[in-house]
């Protein structure tokens, strides 16, 4: 006799009673991409009809509340006036989307404009041609709004007239400018009383005079949130005819859901793009989420209409799918790992479509698996092949963690952005790939993806080793970042990860080429853990480390280079001033220890000048003898210093 999956689970290890855990709802929209549909159609322009609609500039600019002339049912709500921003879009109600100006400034991220935004004020959106627009090369830019027919049979109609696209720079850190590509154009939005049926009606356009390029546009309609939407798609070396429509968010173009443009393909006159309401969708109810060690279990209501349902899950790494789709509740979620936590997404299917997305997050039982410690000396090229942690190739070895452990900000293997779902992958392949060195020693090297991470997100590769034993210990590797402001920071841990010291032992910004970095390791601590935190700027290229090695350091006294180092004052009470020869130590790293050998005070020195002074604060030394040691290579310098 077989047995469903849930009373097999439920054999093998009972669910513990673990709080269940609401679902957060995000609402939908009853339009579906199964329901929208590009058109041959004629375009006719308002003329002097109906009312033009004053705004303060044609850039940048959000108008007062207009009527719609009749009651217009969207996202469960219905409106009877609309606010017009100049940027190609309207907001259902009378209040204003979140600001006048299109954003982003440049024109390749259209993913980062109002159709996926998540502030509560870019909700209700429809926009036949959101991006940075200006007046036109004919004369007479303007907005104009008339409502036609009778009771219960009007029509709406929304103009933004003789228009252009701006100029705009390709991106946030590259200044050329991708030229304008539709010189002049119109369009309006069609707002249907009987059937709450939406148009988007293109008339003919002027081709740029500039250089014929790519621009990706936001064009689509979005209810109360970025998943709650339908946006147009196609390629812009393409007829607007071949438009298709899939559901949000709106992503970036590499996504292939951007409605992408080009002045040597424009749209033909009259072409209509129309979304169809149909029935709603019904999302489940009273949807809540349990786990044991190993599995989760997802409990709701079924909503009206509901077929099957889309199930995803992750822990950080990549998002997985339950396959088959499932059917009815509960859902059973099996193969997870302990003591992790998970984020849950439930969304049902309907004919015309699929529902809005119910979020949840639970945390399995049990302990999840620790990283070893390495022991010394530990070194690594990251040569691979890397090996599974949360997600596909993500760790060097087992004496590794990531964090994310996929996504662009996540550390790889310098050849493996595609396990980590990296985007601009495609640019590899070209004339200056965004990480033209790829290693230091052998064949590869660790990479951030900082070319592919937005700005000032951070990545972490953390390195488990234990540093008990005797000796001073220190940390070298190889190190590139040939451009920008993007950084990496070695920050230290000595209980395994549970706190780190807000201070960087080590920060390395520009380097052109592999440079070798070498820092000294305060404490013995059998927990330690070694943070690669790396910073990104949105830039053009790369960073990597590469040929890393943790050692007990092995120098040798050497007194005649001793001599020629002078410390003064000594005694010293707040500070005493270290005056150097030219030469290897003054990229030496230094500590100062106490009597017992206890290390007090370390740092890295960095000068290259001949008879440099550095200064050393010891204002929060007790009183005492301490001995001051300088070490470069295979050169150990030590000082006597006394602190009164």
């Amino acid at each position: 006799m077989f047995t469903s999956l849930q009373t097999q689970l439920k054999r093998a290890s009972r669910w513990l009673p673990v709080a269940l855990l609401p679902f957060a709802a995000q609402a939908q929209i009853n339009y579906a991409p199964s329901n929208a549909l590009t058109l041959a159609g004629t375009y006719t322009d308002l003329g002097a009809t109906g009312t033009a609609i004053a705004t303060a500039n044609n850039d940048d600019a959000n108008s007062a509340a207009q009527p719609i002339g009749f009651s217009f049912s969207f996202n469960g709500t219905t409106f009877t006036e609309f606010v017009l921003n100049t940027n190609g879009l309207i907001r259902l109600g009378n209040a204003a989307p979140s600001a006048a100006a299109a954003f982003p400034a440049y024109a390749q991220a259209p993913e980062t404009g109002p159709l996926p935004s998540n502030n509560a004020a870019d909700v209700n959106l429809i926009a036949p041609f959101n991006a940075d627009l200006g007046p036109g090369t004919a004369a007479g830019t303007e907005y104009r709004v008339f409502t036609s027919g009778t009771a219960p049979n009007r029509v709406c109609t929304i103009q933004w007239k003789n228009v252009a696209d701006k100029p705009q720079a390709i991106d946030a850190t590259t200044p050329a400018l991708i030229a304008t590509q539709l010189a002049n154009f119109s369009f309006q939005a069609k707002l249907y009383e009987d059937s709450n049926r939406i148009e988007f009606v293109y008339g003919a356009a002027t081709a740029g005079t500039g250089t014929a390029a790519a621009k990706y546009v936001a064009v689509g309609i979005k209810g109360s949130g970025p998943t709650v939407s339908v946006v147009a798609t196609k390629t812009s070396s393409s007829a607007w005819s071949t438009t298709t429509f899939t559901t949000g968010p709106y992503l970036a173009p590499s996504a292939g859901n951007a409605h992408n443009v080009r002045q040597t393909f424009l749209p033909d006159a009259g072409r209509t793009y129309r979304f169809v309401p149909g029935p709603p969708c019904g999302d489940p109810t009273a949807a809540s989420i349990g786990a044991n060690s190993n599995s989760i279990q997802i409990s709701f209501t079924p909503g009206g209409g509901n077929v099957s349902y889309n199930v995803t899950y992750t822990a950080g790494g990549a998002t997985q799918t339950l396959t088959p789709a499932p059917t009815a509740s509960p859902i059973i979620i099996p193969g997870l790992l302990p003591g992790t936590t998970y984020i849950v997404t439930l969304q049902s299917v309907c004919a015309n479509g699929a529902g809005g997305v119910l979020t949840g997050q639970v945390t399995t039982t049990g302990t999840p698996a620790a990283a070893p410690y390495a022991t010394l000396p530990y070194t690594e090229s990251f040569e691979g092949p890397w090996v599974n942690g949360l997600s596909t190739r993500d760790l060097p070895t087992a004496n590794w963690r990531n964090a994310p452990a996929t996504s662009d900000n996540s550390w790889r293997r310098d050849d493996d952005g595609t396990s980590a779902n990296w985007r601009f992958l495609v640019d590899e392949t070209g004339p200056t790939p965004p990480y033209p060195t790829r290693f230091s020693t052998g064949a590869h090297s660790a990479r951030f993806h900082t070319y592919g991470t937005a700005l000032n997100q951070q990545g972490k590769l953390d390195l488990y080793v234990n540093l008990s034993g005797a000796g001073s210990k220190t940390l070298s590797f190889d190190y590139i970042n040939p451009s920008g402001t993007d950084k990496l920071e070695v920050l230290l841990s000595t209980d395994g990860g549970a706190t780190f010291a807000a201070t960087p032992v080590l920060t390395a910004t520009t380097s052109t080429t592999f440079t070798r970095q070498t820092v000294a390791l305060a404490g013995n601590s059998a927990t330690t853990v070694i943070r690669f935190q790396a910073t990104s700027d949105f830039g053009n290229d790369d960073l990597g480390i590469d040929n890393l090695r943790v050692g007990v350091l092995t120098s040798t006294r050497n007194e005649a280079l001793a001599a020629t180092v002078d410390l003064y004052p000594n005694p010293a009470s707040q500070s005493f001033k270290l005056v150097l020869p030219a030469g290897s130590l003054n990229t030496a790293s230094a500590s100062i220890t106490n009597a017992l050998g206890q290390v007090v005070q370390t740092r890295q020195l960095k000068s290259s000048i001949a008879g440099s002074t550095i200064d050393f604060d010891v204002s929060n030394l007790a009183a005492g003898v301490y001995s001051l040691q300088l070490k470069s290579g295979n050169d150990l310098v030590v000082k006597r210093i006394v602190v009164e």
